[in-house]
């Protein structure tokens, strides 16, 4: 069973570095695949390419996988389905903008069930940007520096600026 879980893995990651676009088109087995938590954490990588099928369909299919993973018990499937779900709505950018206040306040929970740590954190801002949140209302934990929040701000700003220099749009 271990080995299926590592090919399917692997699977995922080789499937997920296919451009942007390539799914566009898909058909109903393909849809399926987003039926099946089962599935879709063992290739979780490859959640990022719903971003090819638009927001009226990614969207709900996003939703559900996030509601899908806040129930599952920490750890790495919890974890790399979380991956996948923000690099989906990195590449739906704007167009993901409804899921905004969603992940605002899912992030500002405490304890946050999308992150265990500031590393996450900062994982999580970038998303947010990209879906249309103003850089300056990005959710900083209260214990933070204003120095601190300043260079996370300009870290997302950097960020921003490097993935809209190296996607096509």
């Amino acid at each position: 069973m271990n080995g299926g879980i590592v090919r399917h893995v692997g699977l995922g990651e080789r499937l997920a570095s296919i451009p942007a676009g390539t799914f566009t088109d898909s058909g109903p087995t393909y849809l399926a695949l987003w039926n099946s938590p089962e599935v879709y954490q063992q290739a979780a990588p490859l959640i990022a390419t719903l971003a090819d099928l638009g927001p009226k369909h990614a969207m709900p299919k996003n939703d559900a996988m996030l509601d899908d993973a806040l129930a599952m018990p920490l750890g790495q499937d919890r974890r790399s389905t979380m991956d996948g779900i923000r690099a989906a709505l990195v590449r739906l950018g704007p167009q993901a903008s409804t899921a905004v206040p969603r992940i605002r306040e899912l992030f500002l929970r405490r304890p946050s069930p999308i992150m265990n740590n500031s590393g996450d954190a900062d994982q999580w801002r970038f998303p947010l940007v990209r879906m249309g949140g103003a850089i300056e209302d990005l959710p900083f934990f209260p214990n933070q520096s204003p120095k601190s929040v300043e260079r996370n701000r300009r870290q997302v700003a950097d960020k921003i600026g490097r993935y809209e220099q190296d996607t096509p749009t």
